[in-house]
């Protein structure tokens, strides 16, 4: 995966030299990756999302949110995927990972989160979030990405695998 994320971190028709930072670059996000979906598997483990379509009315701000910005995401990758700008797209789910999801989200909701009275929009907006995101980071990271999707969404996502399953779509209901 560290490999193949160095390869997508140049636009296509250009050249690149072999960049070992860039690499363990790569090795980090899917070391971050892999953490964050330990940490949040305790919380989405046997979580039913369909079920839990009531969760919207125990949304926050924050929740609100992380949707919002998952939307926008989604909506820019789509874009860019689309134009074969792998390298941006690339970026662009990464910067929303880093600073969106991990370092923000998940540090807002962590108390709610453990809090299993109060724990319902955080529980939402978390699986759809991190979900949007494997799915966003699968054509680049398709190892580690596999493995989480097969630990935490395959039952609930309805595909046997994160490459056959649909591609993240923007809801509208999200845009706040």
């Amino acid at each position: 995966d560290a490999v193949r994320y160095w390869a997508a971190s140049t636009a296509t028709g250009k050249d690149a030299v072999i960049d070992e930072q860039r690499i363990q670059a790569g090795a980090k996000l899917a070391t971050k990756i892999w953490n964050v979906a330990r940490f949040s598997g305790r919380f989405l483990q046997d979580y039913e999302p369909q079920v839990q379509a009531a969760a919207n009315a125990a949304l926050t701000p924050a929740d609100r949110w992380i949707l919002a910005r998952t939307v926008e995401v989604v909506d820019r990758c789509t874009a860019l995927w689309e134009q074969y700008d792998y390298a941006s797209a690339r970026s662009e789910v990464e910067i929303f990972f880093w600073r969106d999801l991990a370092d923000n989200y998940l540090e807002m909701v962590k108390k709610r989160l453990y809090d299993d009275e109060d724990s319902d929009g955080a529980r939402y907006a978390l699986y759809h979030a991190l979900l949007s995101t494997l799915k966003l980071f699968a054509p680049i990271l398709p190892f580690v990405t596999e493995r989480i999707y097969q630990g935490l969404f395959a039952a609930t996502d309805g595909s046997e695998s994160i490459h056959r399953s649909a591609w993240p779509e923007s809801e509208p209901a999200w845009h706040d």
